[in-house]
């Protein structure tokens, strides 16, 4: 199933950040972001740019090379996130079990609260990493494999149909 994602410009240049002419305008950004929230995971995207007057082969290809290039920066930026993330996650898998550990080796020669305390320390940091697994992996997943198919997505362009 193929899912369109319809951008309707005025003219060339409102397709990019007015601040930066090699970036796609935010208001565009913002726009793919709601629309790509309500395309099936499964489903193949195109994106069709609508603009009142045809654009020139130089254009099309100026537009495809920054949309392309926007998502592909992100989805390189995710992957080092993704790759700092599992850093994090073994650094507090280690810290769970060495402070277990510290409970059971204090156990034996202090009083029971300090060993509560590094056994109730061990098991936090363990769930933080639990949690973190189950529920924030998913959607940073989700939203990673969504911007890979905008970097490969296909893009049409089409003059509005102007009525009088």
């Amino acid at each position: 199933m193929l899912s369109e994602i319809q951008i309707s410009i005025d003219q060339f240049s409102s397709f990019f950040d007015p601040l930066n002419k090699d970036r796609i305008s935010n208001e565009i950004v913002e726009y793919i972001h709601r629309e790509m929230k309500l395309i099936p995971m499964k489903s193949a995207i195109a994106i069709k740019i609508c603009g009142r007057s045809s654009f020139s082969s130089k254009e099309k290809e100026q537009m495809i090379d920054v949309l392309r290039s926007h998502y592909g920066l992100l989805v390189q930026h995710e992957l080092k996130l993704h790759r700092y993330r599992k850093i994090k996650k073994l650094a507090l898998l280690l810290i769970g079990v060495l402070f277990i550990a510290f409970a059971r080796w204090f156990s034996y020669f202090v009083s029971s609260v300090i060993e509560e305390l590094f056994l109730i320390a061990g098991w936090v940091v363990i769930w933080e990493l639990v949690y973190e697994v189950v529920f924030t992996d998913n959607t940073q997943k989700i939203q990673v494999s969504q911007m890979k198919k905008l970097t490969d997505c296909q893009i049409v362009f089409e003059q509005e149909k102007v009525s009088f």
